[in-house]
């Protein structure tokens, strides 16, 4: 036991009077010394960490020195009852240490050196069970010893670092929770169980304790299902389902899906859907004028595509995807009076609603344009054969440089384009002069329409129609009869039905 002495000889956290307890009650307590002076409780502050760095040693033996020094006489050597206050002093350390020794998992794990998230007992269900639908976690199981030191200082917590947003790294410490630990099956430490995304069961990381291993291990078990593979034929009804959400598309050179896509799209799997075209998709590749690989795109209804240009890290690209999240609503789009309530997909599919240029056809015409009470202006653009790719970055030019100069007048444009070669009954009524032509076309209660005269479709002379039209100078003509032209036939995918002669 530790007797009570007082003694007016003694300085430093030797004066404080270490209090009649007995080495055992001192661990359980944690052994806390009182050090009465700024000085010295920095001092103790600085043994701490001393210890928990494992070099404690030169700040006993400087502390001995130094109480050794105040208490001695000038000969050097201690007299009388002085001569136990080194003795005494090392006896408070050494209880110092050994509750250092049993700290807890916050003190062994520190918040501001470590990425690795501590969990407990008490918090397993809300931080790893809890996340187990679409989440993959793995949990270092350990007792402080000097093993699992090694591993939470070195490779364990650059896997931490290094998967970070796309799998929960942790560890619990068993000193604390014993029978807990040996109810998640974990017979020897330090030990790693992986919780996968459920029905799958948890399950011992048997591989080798290395960061390279471990991350190859652990990153199988995140989901791909939420990943589609989209070819050409594919992309319509990709982009046309579910209008209101948001679309991800990943162009990519490799082969499979890349963890940090998969780990996004599990991440975002309740907010947008997630596709990935691969660089033999030629065609879809030129169509969103792909340059380099990988490019992640977001798509949404009626607007341009993004294209994301900062690192492929995962937080960066989360907290990117993030905003478009943030400015959509379920259910609505980004427009109270757009499509962005339409949902569906396979034979409901509206691929239009989502074009940039979309084609005028039987299908699309009613949501694009030729309602009565639509107030807009439709401008269709008119050739033979499929809308070219400089051609459609022409018409998106011009949309967006009307839609912004007229942003604040109240009047809209829409645009379209519309095959002359297929549309027969349409290219009779417009009689285009010469190919590529333009019409703009108004609904609004009486059907009318300004062709573009004299002169081919391009963006100088498209432009000039436009601000005739703005400025009064259009000239109109009447549908005949006030009835649309019939559309020509097509099949559920837009193909144009053969005649009974060609049959």
């Amino acid at each position: 036991m530790f007797e009570r002495r007082e003694e007016s000889e003694r300085s430093g956290c030797a004066r404080s009077a270490v209090t009649k307890l007995s080495f055992v009650e001192a661990l359980s307590s944690r052994c806390i010394i009182f050090c009465p002076s700024v000085a010295e409780r920095e001092r103790a502050i600085a043994v701490n960490r001393s210890v928990t760095s494992g070099k404690p040693t030169q700040i006993f033996i400087s502390i001995l020195q130094e109480s050794q020094g105040q208490t001695g006489h000038r000969s050097g050597r201690m007299k009388g009852p002085s001569r136990k206050v080194p003795a005494l002093l090392l006896a408070g350390l050494l209880a110092f240490v050994c509750c250092v020794g049993v700290a807890s998992g916050k003190e062994y794990i520190d918040a501001m050196e470590h990425d690795i998230q501590i969990v407990t007992q008490q918090n397993f269900d809300q931080n790893i069970r809890k996340f187990r639908d679409d989440k993959v976690s793995a949990v270092l199981f350990y007792k402080k010893e000097a093993a699992a030191k090694k591993m939470i200082d070195g490779w364990y917590n650059k896997a931490a670092k290094d998967l970070k947003g796309m799998i929960k790294v942790a560890a619990l410490d068993c000193d604390d929770s014993p029978v807990f630990c040996k109810q998640q099956n974990v017979k020897e430490y330090p030990s790693i169980v992986i919780y996968p995304p459920n029905p799958l069961p948890a399950t011992p990381y048997e591989g080798e304790m290395t960061e390279a291993a471990f991350k190859s291990h652990v990153t199988k078990f995140i989901p791909g299902s939420n990943v589609k593979k989209i070819a050409k034929a594919d992309i319509d009804t990709f982009l046309s389902s579910d209008v209101a959400i948001p679309k991800v598309l990943l162009f990519t050179d490799k082969k499979g899906v890349p963890t940090l896509y998969k780990a996004l799209s599990s991440s975002f799997k309740k907010e947008m859907k997630f596709g990935l075209v691969v660089k033999e998709e030629a065609d879809l590749v030129s169509r969103f004028k792909i340059k380099t690989f990988p490019t992640i795109q977001v798509h949404r209804a009626e607007q341009k595509p993004k294209n994301y240009s900062g690192e492929m890290k995962y937080q960066q690209l989360s907290d990117w995807l993030n905003v478009f999240v943030e400015t959509f609503v379920a259910g609505g789009g980004f427009h109270e009076d757009g499509p962005g309530t339409s949902s569906g997909g396979g034979e409901n599919a509206k691929p239009w609603l989502v074009q940039r240029i979309p084609e005028v056809i039987k299908a699309s015409h009613g949501d694009l344009c030729f309602k009565k009470d639509d107030k807009g202006l439709c401008v269709i653009y008119l050739r033979e054969g499929p809308l070219e790719n400089a051609e459609e970055e022409m018409l998106e030019g011009l949309k967006e440089k009307f839609t912004s100069n007229l942003a604040d007048r109240g009047t809209t444009f829409r645009w379209m384009w519309m095959d002359m070669g297929v549309e027969a009954a349409w290219k009779e009524m417009f009689n285009p002069e010469m190919l590529p032509s333009v019409v703009v076309f108004n609904p609004y209660k009486r059907l009318r329409y300004c062709p573009l005269e004299g002169k081919t479709a391009t963006e100088a002379s498209v432009s000039d129609l436009i601000d005739k039209i703005l400025g009064g100078d259009g000239r109109f003509k009447m549908v005949p009869g006030q009835k649309l032209p019939e559309f020509a036939k097509r099949d559920k995918e837009g193909k144009v039905k053969p005649s009974k002669e060609e049959l």
